[in-house]
């Protein structure tokens, strides 16, 4: 079984998959960043600073070039291609470059207070999902696997915005 992004999933006669829910995604960009704290941002402002892109084929590429595509937009400046998620982190903590990343990630790095979302609508999501294989008989642990991966599926998603964190846990 995998659990992922099924943005360009290829159907299979041997493996059943499903979509479990749509993750939307966001700009993300250092806390300081000249942008952030602004409510009328657009597609001129958020390109007119570099980006770092995920490398071209990647599912989170494919939704960022849909959404460029969508606005009539011109491919974005790549200053660097990467798909290392601490290089990246390191690049925008110290720079003014601009990133993409799913909702559930800026979330965690909010969190974290290393970067924040832009007030900025993209207006592209991913698909998450899941791929097992087609077997006559389904083991009874992959069965309860995916109903409790559809069951957490159906769950709200908690913004980080309306969580209470105490202290870390050790």
């Amino acid at each position: 079984m995998v659990v992922g992004r099924l943005d360009n999933y290829q159907p299979r006669e041997t493996l059943h998959h499903e979509t479990l829910f749509r993750e939307p995604m966001c700009v993300v960009a250092r806390p300081g960043h000249p942008l952030m704290g602004r409510d009328d941002i657009g597609w001129d402002d958020v390109c007119r600073y570099d980006w770092i892109l995920w490398p071209a084929g990647t599912p989170l590429r494919s939704s960022l070039d849909m959404a460029l595509s969508h606005a009539g937009r011109k491919p974005l400046s790549c200053r660097v291609e990467s798909s290392s998620l601490m290089a990246n982190l390191w690049l925008m903590q110290n720079s003014d470059m601009l990133s993409a990343a799913s909702m559930r990630v800026a979330e965690h790095f909010t969190r974290r207070g290393l970067l924040r979302s832009l007030d900025f609508s993209l207006e592209a999501d991913g698909l998450i999902g899941m791929c097992w294989r087609d077997e006559q008989h389904q083991d009874s642990a992959l069965l309860d696997l995916l109903e409790s991966l559809r069951q957490a599926a159906r769950e709200p998603i908690r913004r980080v915005a309306d969580m209470e964190f105490g202290p870390p846990s050790d």
